[in-house]
Protein backbone atom coordinates (compact mmCIF):
# COMPACT_ATOMS: atom_id res chain seq x y z
CA UNK A 1 0.00 0.00 0.00
CA UNK A 2 1.44 3.32 -0.77
CA UNK A 3 1.22 6.18 0.23
CA UNK A 4 -1.73 7.63 -1.47
CA UNK A 5 -3.64 4.79 -0.98
CA UNK A 6 -3.28 4.92 2.63
CA UNK A 7 -4.06 8.93 2.34
CA UNK A 8 -7.47 8.18 0.46
CA UNK A 9 -7.99 5.23 2.99
CA UNK A 10 -7.75 7.60 5.72
CA UNK A 11 -9.47 10.39 4.16
CA UNK A 12 -6.88 13.14 6.00
CA UNK A 13 -7.63 16.85 5.24
CA UNK A 14 -5.47 17.79 2.12
CA UNK A 15 -3.36 20.99 4.31
CA UNK A 16 -2.43 18.23 6.45
CA UNK A 17 -1.12 16.41 3.98
CA UNK A 18 0.62 19.01 2.15
CA UNK A 19 2.25 20.25 5.22
CA UNK A 20 3.14 16.50 6.13
CA UNK A 21 4.78 16.11 2.88
CA UNK A 22 6.52 19.65 3.53
CA UNK A 23 8.12 18.16 7.05
CA UNK A 24 8.93 14.94 4.87
CA UNK A 25 10.72 16.24 2.04
CA UNK A 26 12.26 19.62 3.99
CA UNK A 27 15.42 17.74 5.97
CA UNK A 28 15.76 16.09 2.39
CA UNK A 29 16.01 19.40 0.56
CA UNK A 30 18.09 20.84 3.21
CA UNK A 31 20.57 18.43 3.19
CA UNK A 32 20.94 18.13 -0.27
CA UNK A 33 21.43 22.25 -0.03
CA UNK A 34 24.52 21.43 2.02
CA UNK A 35 25.65 18.89 0.56
CA UNK A 36 26.13 20.42 -2.93
CA UNK A 37 28.05 23.54 -1.34
CA UNK A 38 30.26 21.54 0.46
CA UNK A 39 30.68 19.31 -3.10
CA UNK A 40 31.74 22.93 -4.73
CA UNK A 41 34.15 24.09 -1.86
CA UNK A 42 35.93 20.84 -2.36
CA UNK A 43 35.64 21.55 -6.63
CA UNK A 44 37.41 24.54 -5.66
CA UNK A 45 39.97 23.62 -3.77
CA UNK A 46 40.92 21.05 -7.07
Amino acid sequence: MNLITWIGKKDIDIAFVIVLIGIVISPIVHYSWIISIIACLFLKDD
